[in-house]
């Protein structure tokens, strides 16, 4: 029970630095998406109306960079020893648990709408 604390307030530490992450890959798929979809869909679109779209996907890449390096430099800073191949061959019980959630969040939202 000891291993699996110590794993958890491990992942935890590391959590802001994934879900910047998470939300710079969110920014950067909505914004592209969004430029590209107000390209194609007006005949006329200029540079201008795109902007706005362009901005929040390169700032989305901006801020996953700066998080996979912060994520990169604390688990350097952290990695005292190196885990057995069980514990490496065993996944994260954080991960898997957040996993679970969101797809059950999703699943009860699909089910609400489709009552």
């Amino acid at each position: 029970m000891g291993e699996i604390v110590r794993q958890a307030k491990t992942e935890l530490r590391q959590l802001p630095q994934m879900l910047g992450k998470l939300l710079g890959g969110l920014g950067a798929v909505i914004g592209f998406t969004a430029a590209v979809v107000i390209i194609t869909r007006r005949p006329g679109a200029l540079v201008g109306d795109i902007m706005l779209s362009l901005l929040v996907g390169f700032g989305g890449v901006v801020i996953f960079l700066l998080s996979a390096r912060a994520l990169t430099r604390h688990l350097a800073a952290h990695e005292t020893e190196t885990p057995p191949p069980a514990d490496s061959a065993r996944s994260s019980l954080l991960s898997w648990g957040l996993l679970l959630l969101i797809a059950g969040i999703f699943l009860a939202g699909v089910w609400v709408m489709t009552r």
